[in-house]
């Protein structure tokens, strides 16, 4: 068995005093912005929201960043001005914010499980930073619906910057590279930038130069494979980050294909409030910049999500509006779509037995033989990673040791904490989801390229983006720190009435 070094938590690599120092110095800046809030309008608690979710600033408590401590801090002015809604549990915007806090309230729980009281810490803050973001997003769009297009505003200069960097990255892979080896990348990328190595990106930019003769073992695609799994033997653990490819490019992001997601909800939120208010070229330059954020990730996913959800959310527009000629039109595109893949897979069968696909079928299978034994309580937050490197030879043998999760929303939120958090992870999926539906169903008298009709799809392919995306990958049900409140804000949106927002 491979002994698994556990990454240095937060409590670990500190003194007491430092501990102290730190902790001290958190709650007392908690409690000044806490107070001071109150004396701030919404909108710009929403805007400070969103512009820290671009930002982040990563420090000491690692996945745990100052923007999602700083957003939990304005919970009390969230719930203050929000009260009212406890006056009717059966909203399902009411019923969101439920779920939310049940289960940030079962991952505290959790922790009795869990080896790891940092990650489910992070788990708990991740939780509570999204019903925080959520209220002051619900707060605006209720109140002061003109504020929101002002709060994406005042974060669009931010998403320009991030967009241009991953742009600039993928046509000079060099400075990304200079990038995630300076000090600066430890303040707004995620804590792994820290295992990037100069090694690792030689290898990347110049397979043939840095191994020679052993470049072709450098090359396999698919994730599991790896670009340097062929030159490591079954028992050492290995760390690549996937925008050390030439072919992909993540700006602050470590991994293209999270870029992608972060972008494709950013240039949602941008292009719904181009069509809901002023600053409409301020708007429409963000929206821009984000799609090709996205094409420059290299993500081949996301330039299938790109175009088919948009299509979706037009096919379910136009059957609102002719429901028996969109029951025959869906019918037709669900048969041609499966017909197409079955051809796909008879031609090329290696699609679904080689690459990144087998290994996400793979690592599911890993979970589906663990739920029997530990089918309520998971494996609690840290334990996975003893387990995947346990069973890590018998699903994959022959390739080199990494600790993978689940990649799937769904699956971790069960390794995570167990069967609570798979079920309120469900309901907190679908809830936003299905009210994107019904908001594209009250806009089905206006025209269908109408301003209220297009606003509604927007809404519905940012949140089917997130779901289908966290299916197959390592996000969470909000996305990840960055998405976290636009997701908070596009879910407030799709939980709302059109009758009851107010301009």
């Amino acid at each position: 068995m491979l002994k698994l070094e556990s990454d240095p938590s937060f409590l670990d690599s500190h003194t007491t005093l430092e501990i102290a120092l730190i902790l001290g110095g958190v709650a007392i800046g908690a409690l000044v912005v806490a107070a001071v809030a109150f004396r701030i309008r919404s909108r710009w608690l929403l805007a400070a929201t969103l512009v820290l979710g671009v930002v982040q600033l990563f420090g000491p408590f690692g996945f745990t960043s100052a923007a999602l401590l700083v957003t939990c801090t304005l919970l009390p002015v969230a719930f203050w001005r929000r009260r009212e809604d406890l006056r009717n549990l059966r909203s399902p915007a009411t019923i969101w914010a439920l779920l939310l806090a049940a289960l940030a309230a079962w991952q505290v729980v959790s922790v009795l499980w869990s080896a790891k009281v940092g990650a489910a810490g992070y788990g708990v803050i991740f939780s509570v930073a999204l019903l925080t973001a959520y209220l002051l997003a619900r707060d605006v769009v209720e109140r002061d619906a003109q504020g929101i297009p002002a709060a994406i505003a005042a974060a669009s200069p931010f998403v320009i910057v991030s967009a241009l960097l991953v742009i600039v990255f993928r046509i000079s892979p060099t400075l990304e590279a200079s990038y995630l080896l300076s000090p600066v990348a430890r303040l707004f990328s995620e804590p792994d930038v820290a295992l990037v190595t100069r090694s690792e990106i030689d290898i990347a930019l110049d397979p043939l130069g840095s191994l020679g003769v052993f470049s072709d073992v450098a090359r396999p695609p698919g994730a599991a494979g790896g670009l340097l799994a062929g030159l490591f033997d079954s028992t050492t653990l290995t760390n690549f980050q996937n925008v050390l490819d030439p072919t992909k490019a993540g700006g602050v992001f470590l991994n293209g294909n999270t870029a992608s997601l972060f972008f494709a909800v950013v240039a949602c939120v941008s292009a719904w409030a181009m069509v809901h208010g002023r600053l409409r070229v301020l708007h429409a330059i963000t929206a821009v910049s984000a799609i090709a954020a996205i094409v420059a990730t290299g993500s081949k996913t996301a330039l299938l999500l790109l175009v088919g959800l948009p299509l979706l959310a037009l096919l379910i527009a136009f059957a609102v509006r002719r429901p028996r000629a969109g029951a025959i039109t869906g019918s037709a595109i669900i048969a041609a779509g499966v017909a197409g893949v079955i051809a796909v897979l008879t031609i090329k069968p290696s699609l679904v037995s080689s690459g990144t696909l087998s290994d996400r079928f793979t690592l599911w299978r890993i979970v589906s033989d663990s739920f029997p034994e530990h089918w309520l309580l998971g494996f609690g937050f840290g334990n996975w990673r003893d387990h995947i490197v346990d069973e890590w030879t018998s699903y994959f043998p022959g390739v080199a040791t990494q600790i993978w999760p689940p990649h799937n929303l769904v699956l971790q939120a069960w390794v995570d904490a167990g069967i609570v958090a798979l079920i309120l992870t469900l309901a907190i999926v679908a809830l936003p989801l299905i009210g994107s539906v019904r908001r594209i169903g009250e806009a089905r008298r206006d025209p269908l390229f109408g301003g209220r009709s297009i606003g509604t799809g927007i809404v519905f392919v940012a949140l089917a983006w997130v779901l289908l995306h966290g299916m197959a990958d390592t996000t969470f049900f909000a996305g990840d720190n960055h998405t976290l409140p636009f997701v908070a804000l596009l879910s407030a949106v799709a939980l709302t009435p059109s009758s009851k927002l107010k301009s």
